[in-house]
């Protein structure tokens, strides 16, 4: 996926600020990226999530995140709206 369309998508979700998209971006990214690495997260965490339904995502994203967390690392849930969640889908 493009990083406009993407980007584009946070906008239509009430992300308003630059910043406020990239942020949420990122922190769906990190948790991909603690996957493909093995790190707190294995294959299954990934698998989860793109076969949970569109409204669950952001929950389901949000779970990993406090799992993450337990290990240390500081990261915020996503804060994208939950009725906005084809943007987590995307």
């Amino acid at each position: 996926m493009h990083f406009d369309r993407l980007n584009n998508s946070g906008r239509d979700a009430g992300l308003t600020s630059g910043v406020e998209r990239l942020q949420e971006i990122a922190k769906i990214l990190f948790i991909k990226m603690l996957v493909d690495n093995h790190q707190y997260l294995d294959n299954s965490a990934w698998d989860s999530v793109m076969e949970e339904r569109r409204e669950r995502k952001i929950d389901l994203f949000n779970h990993h995140i406090a799992t993450v967390r337990r290990e240390g690392i500081e990261i915020e849930d996503i804060q994208i709206d939950r009725s906005k969640s084809s943007v987590v889908a995307e």
